[in-house]
């Protein structure tokens, strides 16, 4: 089974310290995870592109189309009200 992914892909990586001298070490660790974590995503990426399963947006729509076009509405909705103020400065 798959494992389920986060929806936007959002995270922050973060640990509490009860000693701010470990704070170095603690950065060392994080990058390192990172930068592990990047070479494996990438390789299994490029292995999905080789085998021809990597995800498109056609893909995506095929599988999901409810929630493209929910996502898609979204964008529309917030650049048009973030763009409605300036719209309205034309016209005066």
């Amino acid at each position: 089974m798959k494992p389920r992914r986060a929806f936007f892909r959002l995270g922050v990586d973060a640990i509490w310290l009860r000693n701010p001298h470990q704070h170095d070490a603690a950065i060392a660790v994080l990058d390192a995870y990172q930068a592990e974590r990047l070479e494996r995503a990438q390789r299994e990426h490029q292995a999905a592109v080789e085998r021809g399963e990597a995800e498109t947006l056609w893909r995506r729509l095929a599988a999901h189309p409810l929630q493209v076009l929910l996502v898609l509405l979204a964008v529309g909705l917030i650049a048009a009200l973030t763009l409605l103020p300036f719209l309205g400065l034309s016209r005066a």
